[in-house]
């Protein structure tokens, strides 16, 4: 499952995110104007950066006591219940779509890069003697990418990343 990009200012990147923009531009009048008798937060000429996330949808595993993880069994009965049941393969139908770089579980609050580092951070937490079946939601997030505002706060320019941030990405 892929998704549209949905942007967000880096410094408003949290645990309970607003609502997402379908553009960085589609943010300028919030962070550009006035209101309420409150400055705005960015002036024409400053520069920010934004990261997108594409929802890649809930997956679940079978994370073992031992921090490696699994598929999580399915009913004994789907067999039966669908006689054409098949294994399915996994289609990538763009080659532009990055993998999942983002795995969370709401109810425990464990957020990891990649599926190994989950199922290792979910068994350290939990140290449950059997296999534990997560549902987890999986999206990937974009690099940063930098822009300056326009003098008439309009748009948006984009700015090279500098050698410190490119190397962290």
């Amino acid at each position: 499952m892929t998704s549209e990009k949905t942007w967000y200012p880096t410094f408003m990147i949290d645990e309970v995110l607003p609502t997402g923009k379908p553009s960085p531009e589609a943010w300028l009048p919030f962070l550009t104007t006035a209101s309420a008798g409150q400055k705005p937060l960015f002036r024409p000429g400053e520069e920010l950066s934004f990261r997108y996330v594409e929802q890649r949808g809930n997956i679940e595993i079978s994370v073992n006591p031992d921090g490696t993880h699994g598929n999580a069994p399915r009913c004994v009965h789907t067999i039966e219940m669908f006689e054409t049941s098949q294994p399915q393969t996994h289609q990538d139908h763009s080659l532009d779509k990055h993998e999942a770089n983002s795995f969370w579980e709401y109810e425990s609050e464990i957020w990891a890069e990649t599926l190994d580092e989950f199922a290792r951070i979910y068994a350290e937490c939990h140290r449950e003697g059997e296999p534990q079946n997560v549902v987890i939601d999986t999206s990937y997030w974009s690099p940063k990418f930098h822009y300056r505002i326009s003098d008439d706060c309009k748009s948006l320019i984009q700015q090279p990343a500098n050698d410190a941030e490119s190397a962290e990405e």
